[in-house]
């Protein structure tokens, strides 16, 4: 057992430590003005692209990102020294991704204008980000056409109109096609990008979604091939419009391209059923049918209420559901923005309960060929991994949780002092287990362990007391010895969740042998009662008493008392048979008689004959 790094705290200190640091880095963070952009772009992150499902490493390892949305980036307002701050947030939260909501009406305020002063901007928090070991998902934003350059779209009385009226207009959608050329031409050399998120919730007006999916499916196509021709490596997400993806009529969308991923929204509130309805529907239709990567670009917004427990619930069942499906997600919002509770603003304030819920544990990379975890606020995680082949996987385990013990089955853990992550080595041919508990937790899964190990020891020494008969009922207390073997071998080596487990199972093994031998004991007792009776009236067994009795009792053998009764009732109810001695005395009579009458007849004849010669 061992503890990492920190003394324990309890969780209310866990989420005061973390307010705390927030506020911390804050405090520190240069003034806004005063901070230059990184010396160089390199970062020694990994390619990341798309293989079947799944977004991978040039070394093959599977990704998990995870992360927060970044505010909205305008060339007014938050500049990039903030922006860095924000990203030590997120760092400080385990994160490894942040999506950057870019403005295509800041990147170019007039046709053909592109804001230099905005596009360094966007390549400043890249690096920031890549030298913090962050991915960027790069998003062109925009909400209800809000984010558009006015000059793009047609001058309409109403935003639907004019929506409407863009995506009608190729020349129009062109414009936007060039203006993600020069943002791909910008970002297309550095590895820390992690792809490009073509339009965020895009917006047909007041076209039906039956009517915009073909014309979007058929610019996203156009725009895929168009980025291609600058940047053929980085992975390009795609969206649905608001909402379709929760009625999974995003299916009619699927755009021509290689390296992509599905990137919908998840603003959904309701029961812990009906959230799992919509995840598994998602899930299904993007991996299963489409085979490609799903990535929640966002989720929360307005849809949490931080004063509101229910709302918070539902929140924590959603994070339960993304751990199932072991999907990647990027939080709305992590700061600066009206749009939903965010974890910090400018000032240091945010919500403390927000952010102890939205810091998780999770596998953020893996070479195994199963993987299963799951996170509770407890706070307590545990992963379950299959490799065919040695494998390994890479936990995030932010400061806050650097007190938990770590208990790694049938696999390895390492980490290096000062690092948020740990890395588990897992042998071929192996299932490895792995916990992270606080110390009061374990100290309590040990001692129910130990308790239920007891119990079932005292159950089996209660075994050894009865002579079993019956084989079922043998094979029942063999299978209760290898169990409480196993629980103590679990024990041994802390696996308290496997031993937790199997009291029960001893419990019901236990009824189950004893019911078996009394079975037994019943059954034999009345075959051996049948059998004695036939002997005391007959004194001898049939030849088929004896074939239905040797029946019964193999029966018996078997456990099948039913049939073991059925043949022994048989064997009772045949109707007598004459003894052999009786019947071989009677055979012979009767042979005597025969031949004595057979011999009368022959004399008879003779003398016959020889009166009929002597009157001749």
């Amino acid at each position: 057992m061992s503890i990492i790094d920190f003394p324990s705290r309890s969780w209310l200190s866990f989420q005061v430590l973390t307010t705390a640091s927030f506020l911390l880095l804050l405090a520190i963070a240069p003034a806004a003005n005063g901070v230059s952009a990184p010396a160089s772009s390199g970062s020694n992150l990994q390619w990341l692209r798309v293989d079947g499902h799944s977004i991978v490493r040039e070394d093959g390892a599977i990704m998990i990102l995870r992360g927060a949305n970044l505010p909205p980036l305008t060339r007014s307002s938050v500049t990039p020294a903030r922006y860095g701050v924000y990203l030590d947030v997120a760092k400080s939260m385990g994160y490894n991704v942040i999506r950057l909501p870019v403005s295509w009406a800041e990147l170019e305020p007039l046709s053909g204008r592109f804001s230099s002063t905005y596009l360094d901007s966007i390549k400043k928090i890249v690096d920031l980000a890549g030298e913090r070991k962050m991915y960027v998902v790069v998003d062109m934003h925009q909400f209800k056409i809000d984010g558009f350059p006015a000059w793009a779209l047609p001058k309409l009385k109403s935003s639907d109109e004019a929506a409407a009226g863009f995506w009608h207009s190729s020349t129009r959608q062109l414009e936007l096609v060039k203006a993600w050329k020069t943002l791909a031409s910008l970002l297309k050399d550095r590895s820390m990008v992690a792809g490009y998120d073509l339009l965020n919730e895009p917006y047909g007006g007041t076209m039906t979604w039956q009517n915009f999916a073909p014309i979007l499916n058929e610019f996203y196509s156009k725009l895929i091939s168009e980025i291609r021709s600058v940047d053929a490596r980085h992975i390009i997400f795609f969206e649905p419009t608001e909402g379709e993806c929760i009625l999974g009529q995003h299916i009619a969308l699927r755009p021509l391209g290689m390296n992509l991923a599905f990137s919908p929204h998840f603003y959904v509130s309701g029961s812990v059923h009906y959230l799992d309805y919509v995840a598994q529907q998602l899930y299904n239709l993007t991996v299963s049918t489409w085979n490609v990567p799903l990535w929640i670009g966002e989720f929360g917004g307005t849809t949490v209420e931080v004063s509101d427990r229910d709302s918070l619930d539902n929140l924590v069942s959603m994070l339960d559901l993304f751990d199932r499906y072991g999907l990647g997600w990027a939080y709305w919002i992590l700061a600066d923005d009206d749009s939903g509770p965010r974890m910090v603003d400018g000032n240091g304030q945010g919500s403390a309960l927000l952010t102890s819920i939205m810091t998780r544990i999770f596998p953020t990379s893996y070479t195994v060929n199963d993987l299963a975890f799951s996170y509770n606020n407890t706070p307590r995680f545990q992963l379950r991994a299959v490799a065919n082949s040695d494998g390994s996987v890479e936990v995030s385990a932010p400061t806050p949780f650097r007190s938990m013990v770590l208990r790694c089955i049938d696999c390895v853990s390492t980490g290096e002092e000062g690092q948020q992550t740990l890395m588990i080595e897992i042998p071929s041919n192996k299932t490895a287990y792995f916990y992270l508990d606080t110390p009061e937790s374990i100290s309590r899964l040990n001692k129910l362990a130990e308790l239920e190990f007891d119990q079932a020891l005292r159950i089996s020494e209660k075994l050894k007391l009865i002579a079993f008969h019956s084989t079922i009922g043998r094979k029942y207390v063999r299978e209760i010895t290898e169990l409480i073997t196993s629980m103590q071998a679990n024990l041994t080596v802390k696996h308290y969740e496997f031993v937790l487990g199997k009291l029960d199972r001893v419990t019901q093994l236990h009824a189950l042998a004893v019911q078996e031998e009394e079975k037994y004991t019943y059954t034999k007792e009345f075959v051996d009662s049948i059998r004695q009776d036939i002997m005391a009236s007959q004194d001898h067994l049939t030849k088929w008493q004896s074939v239905l009795i040797s029946q019964a009792y193999e029966s018996l053998d078997e456990g099948n008392y039913t049939s073991a009764v059925e043949w022994g009732k048989q064997a009772r109810d045949l109707p007598r048979e004459i003894p052999r001695d009786s019947l071989d005395a009677y055979l012979q009579t009767m042979l005597w008689g025969a031949s004595l009458a057979l011999l009368g007849i022959v004399l008879a004849l003779i003398v016959f004959r020889s009166f009929s010669y002597r009157s001749a």
